[in-house]
């Protein structure tokens, strides 16, 4: 994606994102796929999937500091692992994993790595491998299409 196109589509995103105000309901398995927060994270993750290296680190940095947005990636990763059913469903997997390499775990490990180890487990057939931090950076996810 060219700089210019990238830079218009996060800036909207954002004020988009800062304008819905929205959070997710106490009970987190309602409106999957369908809560606003959802729509917006999924906005987002289609926005990683079409971006260059250095576009998804201007994104993964934009997240840096803000626990609560942090907190929300990795509810999102929670709820779009409810949405694989079938093997059509894999762009809800991609979706899934970008958020997650936005995370970065960056939060708290252990709740990501348990969520991409139990999203994982649905289908036997499928193993992702993601290395989630070395040190103080992350490592790049790559997201095959």
């Amino acid at each position: 994606m060219d700089q210019a196109t990238f830079e218009a589509t996060f800036q909207h995103w954002q004020r988009a994102y800062l304008d819905d105000n929205a959070t997710y309901p106490e009970d987190l398995w309602t409106q999957i796929g369908e809560h606003p927060l959802d729509l917006r994270l999924t906005e987002l993750a289609d926005l990683y999937l079409s971006a260059n290296p250095d576009q998804r680190l201007a994104l993964y940095q934009d997240f840096h500091n803000y626990e609560r947005r942090l907190w929300e990636l990795v509810v999102y990763v929670r709820r779009m692992a409810k949405m694989l059913a079938t093997p059509a469903d894999g762009h809800w997997l991609r979706r899934g994993l970008a958020i997650a390499a936005l995370e970065g775990a960056r939060s708290d490990f252990r709740d990501t790595c348990l969520v991409l180890v139990t999203g994982s487990l649905k289908d036997e057939r499928s193993t992702i491998w993601i290395a989630l931090r070395q040190g103080s950076g992350a490592l790049p996810i790559r997201i095959a299409g």
